[in-house]
Protein backbone atom coordinates (compact mmCIF):
# COMPACT_ATOMS: atom_id res chain seq x y z
CA UNK A 1 0.00 0.00 0.00
CA UNK A 2 2.93 2.00 0.32
CA UNK A 3 4.25 2.41 -2.68
CA UNK A 4 0.59 3.13 -4.27
CA UNK A 5 0.40 6.00 -1.60
CA UNK A 6 3.74 7.65 -2.16
CA UNK A 7 3.11 7.63 -6.26
CA UNK A 8 -0.34 9.22 -5.79
CA UNK A 9 0.98 11.83 -3.49
CA UNK A 10 4.29 12.88 -5.82
CA UNK A 11 1.54 12.64 -8.89
CA UNK A 12 -0.37 15.66 -6.86
CA UNK A 13 2.30 17.80 -5.68
CA UNK A 14 3.73 17.50 -9.43
CA UNK A 15 0.09 18.42 -10.53
CA UNK A 16 -0.73 20.89 -8.19
CA UNK A 17 3.05 22.98 -8.89
CA UNK A 18 2.35 22.37 -12.64
CA UNK A 19 -1.29 23.90 -12.18
CA UNK A 20 0.38 26.26 -10.01
CA UNK A 21 2.74 27.35 -12.64
CA UNK A 22 0.13 27.53 -15.35
CA UNK A 23 -1.97 29.68 -13.69
CA UNK A 24 1.16 31.90 -12.64
CA UNK A 25 1.56 31.79 -16.66
CA UNK A 26 -2.30 32.53 -17.65
CA UNK A 27 -2.70 35.58 -14.60
CA UNK A 28 -3.02 39.43 -15.45
CA UNK A 29 -0.09 40.20 -13.55
CA UNK A 30 2.26 38.12 -15.81
CA UNK A 31 -0.68 38.48 -18.96
CA UNK A 32 1.65 35.73 -21.38
CA UNK A 33 4.37 33.53 -21.43
CA UNK A 34 6.22 36.37 -23.27
CA UNK A 35 5.73 38.73 -20.09
CA UNK A 36 6.98 35.49 -18.33
CA UNK A 37 10.07 35.50 -20.60
CA UNK A 38 10.65 39.18 -19.48
CA UNK A 39 10.28 38.29 -16.13
CA UNK A 40 13.01 35.20 -15.83
CA UNK A 41 14.97 37.72 -18.07
CA UNK A 42 15.54 35.73 -21.53
CA UNK A 43 18.74 36.92 -22.65
CA UNK A 44 20.53 37.53 -19.49
CA UNK A 45 23.24 35.66 -17.75
CA UNK A 46 21.25 35.40 -14.29
CA UNK A 47 18.24 33.31 -16.08
CA UNK A 48 21.15 30.75 -15.86
CA UNK A 49 21.74 31.59 -11.83
CA UNK A 50 17.84 31.75 -10.93
CA UNK A 51 16.73 28.24 -13.19
CA UNK A 52 19.65 26.62 -11.21
CA UNK A 53 18.41 27.57 -8.08
CA UNK A 54 14.91 26.56 -9.39
CA UNK A 55 16.44 23.06 -9.89
CA UNK A 56 17.10 22.76 -6.19
CA UNK A 57 13.39 22.35 -5.35
CA UNK A 58 13.22 18.57 -4.06
CA UNK A 59 10.50 17.24 -7.13
CA UNK A 60 10.22 16.03 -10.39
CA UNK A 61 8.01 18.80 -11.67
CA UNK A 62 10.98 21.47 -11.60
CA UNK A 63 12.13 19.74 -14.58
CA UNK A 64 8.94 19.48 -16.29
CA UNK A 65 8.36 22.87 -15.75
CA UNK A 66 11.79 23.80 -17.84
CA UNK A 67 11.14 21.37 -20.54
CA UNK A 68 8.14 23.39 -20.63
CA UNK A 69 9.49 26.70 -20.17
CA UNK A 70 11.72 26.58 -23.24
CA UNK A 71 9.45 24.62 -25.47
CA UNK A 72 7.34 27.72 -24.82
CA UNK A 73 10.70 30.07 -25.51
CA UNK A 74 10.28 31.47 -22.03
CA UNK A 75 14.06 30.08 -21.01
CA UNK A 76 17.02 29.51 -23.22
CA UNK A 77 18.84 26.37 -23.71
CA UNK A 78 21.42 27.73 -21.18
CA UNK A 79 19.12 28.40 -18.77
CA UNK A 80 17.52 25.05 -19.24
CA UNK A 81 21.03 23.05 -18.69
CA UNK A 82 21.71 24.74 -15.66
CA UNK A 83 18.25 24.19 -14.30
CA UNK A 84 18.32 20.70 -15.02
CA UNK A 85 21.72 19.99 -14.09
CA UNK A 86 20.84 20.76 -10.65
CA UNK A 87 17.06 18.96 -10.58
CA UNK A 88 17.55 15.44 -8.52
CA UNK A 89 13.78 14.61 -7.75
CA UNK A 90 13.75 13.65 -4.44
CA UNK A 91 17.37 12.36 -3.89
CA UNK A 92 18.60 15.98 -2.00
CA UNK A 93 15.69 15.69 0.18
CA UNK A 94 16.68 12.16 1.06
CA UNK A 95 20.24 13.12 1.76
CA UNK A 96 19.69 15.54 4.01
CA UNK A 97 16.53 13.20 5.58
CA UNK A 98 18.98 10.52 6.39
CA UNK A 99 23.07 12.13 6.22
CA UNK A 100 24.01 12.85 9.42
CA UNK A 101 26.52 14.99 8.81
CA UNK A 102 24.59 18.04 7.57
CA UNK A 103 27.79 19.32 6.41
CA UNK A 104 28.85 16.82 3.80
CA UNK A 105 25.04 17.91 2.59
CA UNK A 106 25.49 21.40 2.25
CA UNK A 107 28.83 20.85 0.52
CA UNK A 108 27.07 17.95 -1.98
CA UNK A 109 24.44 21.24 -3.00
CA UNK A 110 27.24 24.03 -3.20
CA UNK A 111 28.90 21.96 -5.59
CA UNK A 112 26.09 20.85 -7.16
CA UNK A 113 25.18 24.63 -7.46
CA UNK A 114 28.25 25.76 -8.28
CA UNK A 115 28.67 23.03 -11.76
CA UNK A 116 25.09 24.20 -12.83
CA UNK A 117 26.16 28.05 -13.18
CA UNK A 118 29.32 26.89 -14.55
CA UNK A 119 28.18 24.91 -17.27
CA UNK A 120 25.05 26.95 -17.78
CA UNK A 121 27.08 30.13 -18.19
CA UNK A 122 29.93 28.29 -20.50
CA UNK A 123 27.03 27.35 -22.93
CA UNK A 124 25.31 31.27 -22.45
CA UNK A 125 28.79 32.79 -23.60
CA UNK A 126 29.68 30.18 -25.79
CA UNK A 127 26.21 30.69 -28.02
CA UNK A 128 26.59 34.50 -27.82
CA UNK A 129 29.74 33.96 -29.71
CA UNK A 130 28.29 31.90 -32.03
CA UNK A 131 25.02 34.38 -32.45
CA UNK A 132 27.69 37.39 -32.83
CA UNK A 133 29.71 35.29 -35.37
CA UNK A 134 26.35 33.98 -37.55
CA UNK A 135 25.61 37.74 -37.21
CA UNK A 136 28.83 38.47 -38.88
CA UNK A 137 28.64 36.07 -41.47
CA UNK A 138 25.11 36.99 -42.76
CA UNK A 139 23.89 33.53 -42.13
Amino acid sequence: MHPFTHTFNMFMFTFICLAFFYCLIQSSALGSAENLANFFMINSPIQVIVTALLGLVSNCFVSVFLAVAYVKGVISFPALLSGLITVTGLGLMTLTKRCEKKNDVTFITVVLLVTAIVVGLIAYYNMQVLDLFKDFIGG
